[in-house]
């Protein structure tokens, strides 16, 4: 989260959000089957991407049970990390890695007030609260 952060006020960012209301990724066996989840085809990795602390943690491996795309989908999705993939120098098992830790890291169901009051104290940019969460 340091890294991001810090990231964020080099750029010039003038804030900071933190969605409250979608701490874990939903479950659905449709998308997963069809290679939809934009995630899992390496859309919206970006920042992650090109952050050096996160490329530091990808894994060797993916290590989501149960998430592998069939048929045309799975062709779809490898064409698709194989693109993204190419954007950072990194291989389709890297990028595998990458969607995995991905996953793994940003779903936190156990995200609480005291987390806000930690990222308060790592910076000066406002923080904006989206969503609802309860104590």
């Amino acid at each position: 989260m340091a890294s991001f952060l810090e990231r964020a006020e080099k750029a010039g960012c003038q804030g900071i959000v933190l969605t409250l209301d979608t701490t874990l990724l939903g479950w659905r066996p449709r998308d997963l089957d069809l290679g939809s989840l934009p995630f899992l085809r390496g859309f919206g990795l970006a920042q992650y991407l090109s952050d050096p602390v996160f490329r530091q943690k990808i894994p060797s491996s993916s290590t989501l049970p149960g998430t592998r795309p069939k048929g045309v989908g799975l062709l779809g999705t490898g064409l698709s990390l194989l693109r993204k993939g190419r954007r950072y120098g990194l291989s389709l098992r890297a990028m595998q890695g990458a969607v995995s830790h991905f996953v793994n890291t940003y779903s936190r169901p156990d995200l609480t007030w005291d987390d806000i009051a930690i990222l308060r104290q790592m910076t000066r940019l406002p923080i904006l609260l989206k969503g609802v969460a309860s104590s």
